[in-house]
């Protein structure tokens, strides 16, 4: 998983992306989409998503009309480009600190991901990648990060339910 630059840099992870991505395809057009919504959980928030439009949260109903006015305003701007997605998903205090179960979040992340790639044009194969926590939330005792008192059961389960996520959702 990607790992955080620092907490106290004040930058999430979507930037050293753009650039390295940008690196790799110095020809390509990259266009990021900048939606985190600091310290919001994935389970019974404003993240829920639904199949229905307008019928999931918040959150996610913005993630995927601005997915759709990004790919629009390419295509308007690039006509005939070749427009992907790529989601970098970075998340997961919220819903540790408030113990829910691996499981839910499994499902929850899994419906997210599959529904973002239905609901967003073009989406279809895009791929997902999962960050770790913020290191400190989710050391065990002993290890360099540690924040005593920090670690619980739920930063546990987050983490197992990413890798989860990561080995068995395709892409």
């Amino acid at each position: 998983p990607l790992e955080h630059p620092g907490a106290n840099r004040r930058i999430g992870p979507d930037l050293p992306i753009l650039y390295r991505l940008k690196a790799d395809n110095p020809s390509a057009i990259i266009v990021g989409v900048p939606l985190a919504v600091g310290a919001s959980g994935l389970v019974g928030s404003q993240w829920e998503s639904n199949a229905t439009a307008g019928a999931g949260g918040s959150y996610f109903e913005r993630m995927v009309t601005h997915g759709n006015l990004a790919r629009n305003a390419a295509l308007a701007a690039w006509p005939g480009a070749n427009v992907s997605f790529r989601f970098y998903w970075v998340q997961g205090e919220q819903d540790s600190a408030t113990a829910i179960s691996k499981a839910a979040y499994v499902t929850g992340l899994t419906d997210v991901i599959a529904r973002s790639r239905s609901r967003i044009t073009g989406a279809a194969g895009a791929s997902w990648t999962l960050g770790s926590m913020l290191p400190n939330k989710w050391a065990q005792p002993g290890d360099p990060e540690y924040n005593a008192g920090g670690y619980t059961a739920g930063y546990a389960a987050i983490n197992e339910a990413h890798v989860a996520v990561s080995l068995y959702t395709p892409g």
